[in-house]
């Protein structure tokens, strides 16, 4: 598997054998295969690849967002044979800059107390960003955040600086899996709860949203639009482009070539 060092020390998988691309890193893999990875985006490491086969090329973006505190070699002006890119959020998503001005708004109006379940690399990054921009302090509660002091995937330092007496809480688990998550919840009952990406059908996170008093959905982005799919499409010269991590896509996700 063609991953980024940080992508694999940070999801703890070892039952595969890795095989570690530096972003803008080509690896000719046959005589008749190349890959090259570029920066995407979406998290420490997320990589997209521009993939040759023979005398078809092809590009998938991976999870790919350019309004991110991550790096992204923007796709501008290149043809190629397919396009697979990212939309993964409904056309009448809000940009990451309104949702991003909606979560400040929202938090200042709860003004203290409250927790915010977020993944440990990624949308939990963007929000310690957001928060540190905007002077507001924070605390961490159980497992540390992912952090990778190489700043080659970030456009700007992010400094994981947590106050001792904040009473917002940051929880490195989304989908509350883990226990020690779920007991946090449980002992501020007073506390209000903040989802800000999608919750998984089934989840502790998605039982609390649909029941739990004072508790909000406000997505921060780290996926493009189904609209800035297509926007971003309009930007180059693909042959063939697919929309995929979005529901509502009609494309077939299949096809030759």
């Amino acid at each position: 598997m063609f991953l980024s060092k940080p992508t694999y020390d940070c999801i703890g998988l070892t039952n595969f054998k890795p095989f570690f691309l530096h972003y803008q890193e080509k690896r000719d893999v046959f005589n008749w295969l190349s890959v090259k990875a570029f920066r995407s985006g979406h998290c420490f490491g997320a990589f997209g690849y521009d993939i040759r086969m023979e005398e078809k090329t092809i590009i998938y973006t991976g999870d790919y967002l350019e309004d991110s505190i991550f790096s992204c070699d923007e796709i501008r002006n290149l043809e190629r044979d397919v396009a697979i890119v990212d939309g993964a959020y409904p056309a009448d998503e809000k940009c990451m800059e309104d949702n991003k001005s909606a979560f400040l708004k929202l938090i200042t109006s709860l003004g203290k107390n409250i927790i915010l379940p977020l993944p440990k690399n990624g949308r939990g990054i963007e929000v310690i960003s957001i928060f540190n921009d905007h002077g507001i302090p924070y605390s961490i509660v159980g497992e540390p955040f992912f952090h990778e002091e190489e700043n080659d995937y970030l456009k700007k330092k992010v400094d994981i600086r947590p106050s001792d007496n904040s009473n917002i809480l940051l929880v490195a688990d989304p989908q509350l899996k883990k226990k020690e998550s779920q007991d946090i919840v449980a002992k501020h009952p007073s506390f209000s709860l903040i989802f800000t990406g999608t919750v998984d059908e089934g989840s502790v996170s998605s039982y609390l949203l649909g029941t739990r008093k004072n508790t909000f959905f406000q997505r921060i982005n780290v996926h493009q639009t189904h609209l800035e799919a297509e926007t971003l499409i309009k930007k180059n010269q693909f042959k063939k482009a697919v929309i995929f991590h979005n529901k509502e896509t009609k494309e077939k996700t299949s096809f030759s070539f």
